[in-house]
């Protein structure tokens, strides 16, 4: 029976040896004792009847009472490393709760902060769409301008239509000498059919000299009416002179205001060219500072992406730190219900520990009586031990995950603040380069609206400029209408004065002459040869600018077609002063026919005239 004692205490010595290894090891972390066997066997023993106590063995429980005060050591030193550990918890739960807050506060910043950006681009937005609405208005003052200034280029090919007009009244002209002419020819006929008669007349005359000499009353008569018809023939002569005359005023005028109208016209065509070429460089200028609002548009629309992103991505590190939030508040929720399970656990073991001081009383009491009761609880104390040991090393485990888990947990608030500043940073960089580039867009603006302002301006007064030249061109085609007018009746009172002069060879002689005269001068005046000149100084200018500018400008197009039309003008110009002078030479062939034809020559005098 000893020896089985002593076995018994050699193998709690060694339970102890291992219980200790494990302590210095790893701090328990909570215990749970049975004391269902103690009360048990208490309650067995003392239904035992006293015939079967034996004496006790005073050694071998004075080793299991130091065993047992050993235990309330260490559950002494467990309890109090728990308190510090509940301490620390706590310190830590109230840093996290702390740093939390603090996040919190932080998120709620970069929220009002991206609140105002967003705010503050709504408000570039709408300043960007103000500024679109403008530049659309003004390229539609300048499609307006643009329209304005095709009409007065419709205006200016109207006159030179009307030049075109003028040119073909002109040809009308030229075809009524013609038909003139064909009158001069009947005229032609009849004077030589009446010069017949005069003929037939002289020899009438001639054979009735006889019966004039005795007819002398008559015959002055006859004097005084001739004298009469040579006053008449003298007035009409000088209201031909007057008439003539007042043709080649005419004619000197019309070429004068052909030269104004010429000059007045290249004057227009140059400050259309210089003012179309101004339209041409504003609108580069302006379609260059489009494309460049356009791209600043395009670079704010992506930095508004970017920001999107980051803000989307700001959100997503808000809800992922909520989330973690979340996690670790589950988990504080997790430490504190654990470290409540502790506490009630502890307070159980300070319970057991109170109720194993009672039991070990009773079995004080009790082992006096027996020792076969002894053995039993000495079996009980090494299966409670047993289950201990397990208790405390399960407990150590516990614990060392927590502290692990706490030390994790560290690491990811650390790493979050740590995001959150880098966010916090960029997001102030991005939103200065923001406002840079605003200020740089806004004086962009500033000076677009300017030029714009500018240009309008210019264009204001080239407007007035080309009202001014086609009122003068209103006035001056007025009173070409007006000459034209004049010319017309004029000429018809040429046609009734030709009329009434065909009675006599002498004017029919002095027309002639004077024709041939008005030929010639019409020939060194004709306003087509000044036309034909300014036309040649034209396309002598132009080329020298087309051979000027290269081909690659926006003006050669134009250029090359006004080339083309100063060519055919020029053209037609020396067509129709071909026709002209064609024409001018058949008449003045038909004149010297007619000056120089035998049948013109005059009569001879009758003898009674010459006496």
């Amino acid at each position: 029976m000893r020896y089985n004692i002593m076995e018994d205490v050699y193998k709690v010595r060694k339970v102890k040896n291992k219980k200790t290894e494990n302590s210095v090891s790893t701090v328990p972390f909570s215990l749970a004792m049975d004391n269902s066997f103690f009360i048990e066997n208490a309650e067995a023993e003392e239904n035992q009847p006293a015939s079967n106590l034996s004496p006790p063995i005073t050694d071998d429980f004075n080793i299991v009472l130091v065993h047992m005060s050993a235990l309330n050591k260490k559950l002494q030193t467990e309890a109090t490393d728990l308190k510090k550990i509940n301490a620390q918890l706590k310190n830590n739960l109230e840093l996290n709760l702390a740093n939390h807050q603090q996040n919190q506060r932080q998120q709620e910043q970069l929220s009002q902060r991206l609140s105002v950006a967003s705010v503050k681009i709504a408000a570039q937005s709408a300043e960007n769409i103000k500024l679109k609405k403008q530049t659309d208005h003004n390229s539609g003052q300048m499609e307006a301008l643009t329209e304005k200034q095709d009409k007065t280029n419709r205006a200016f090919n109207s006159q030179a239509q009307h030049l075109t007009d003028l040119q073909q009244e002109n040809q009308n002209l030229s075809l009524k000498n013609a038909s003139l002419n064909e009158f001069q020819s009947i005229l032609q006929k009849t004077l030589e059919a009446r010069n017949q008669d005069h003929l037939k007349a002289a020899k009438e005359i001639s054979s009735l000299t006889q019966q004039l000499k005795n007819q002398d009353h008559q015959i002055q008569i006859k004097l005084n009416q001739v004298l009469t018809l040579s006053s008449e023939l003298k007035a009409l002569k000088t209201e031909v002179a007057f008439t003539s005359f007042h043709n080649e005023e005419t004619t000197k005028k019309q070429n004068y205001t052909m030269t104004t109208l010429s000059e007045q016209n290249r004057d227009l065509n140059r400050k259309l060219q210089t003012a179309v070429f101004n339209l041409s460089e504003a609108t580069t200028v302006f379609e260059s500072e489009r494309t460049q609002w356009q791209s600043g548009t395009a670079t704010l629309a992506q930095q508004k992406q970017v920001l999107e992103k980051e803000k989307f991505e700001v959100e997503n590190s808000r809800s992922q730190t909520l989330q973690n939030h979340a996690v670790l508040f589950r988990d504080l929720s997790k430490a504190r219900q654990s470290s409540q399970e502790h506490n009630e656990r502890l307070q159980i073991v300070i319970n057991e520990k109170s109720e194993l001081q009672n039991q070990v009383t009773r079995l004080q009491n009790k082992m006096l009586l027996s020792t076969e009761g002894h053995n039993r609880q000495v079996d009980l104390l090494k299966e409670v031990v047993a289950k201990e040991d397990h208790k405390t090393f399960d407990l150590v485990r516990e614990k060392n995950l927590l502290t692990e888990q706490i030390e994790a947990l560290k690491l990811n608030l650390s790493g979050k603040q740590m995001e959150a500043a880098l966010i916090e940073t960029r997001f102030e960089n991005e939103n200065s380069n923001l406002k840079q580039q605003m200020e740089i867009l806004q004086r962009k603006l500033i000076h677009v609206e300017s030029e714009n302002d500018e240009t309008k301006l210019r264009l204001d007064d080239q407007i007035q400029q080309t009202r001014i030249y086609s009122d003068r061109v209103s006035r001056y085609t007025a009173e070409f209408n007006q000459h034209q007018q004049q010319i017309q009746f004029k000429s018809a009172q040429l046609q009734r004065i030709s009329t009434q002069v065909n009675a006599d060879k002498k004017n029919i002689l002095q027309v002639a002459t004077q024709l041939l005269k008005e030929m010639q001068m019409s020939k060194k005046l004709n306003p087509l040869n000044d036309i034909l000149k300014i036309t040649s100084e034209e396309i002598d200018k132009l080329e020298n600018q087309l051979k000027k500018t290269p081909v690659i400008s926006f003006e050669r197009p134009q250029l090359e077609r006004y080339m083309d039309q100063l060519l055919e003008q020029r053209s037609f110009i020396k067509k129709s002063l071909e026709k002209v002078h064609q024409q001018t030479d058949v008449q003045v062939r038909s004149i010297f026919k007619i000056i120089y034809n035998e049948d013109l020559n005059p009569l001879p005098p009758v003898p009674e005239l010459e006496a």
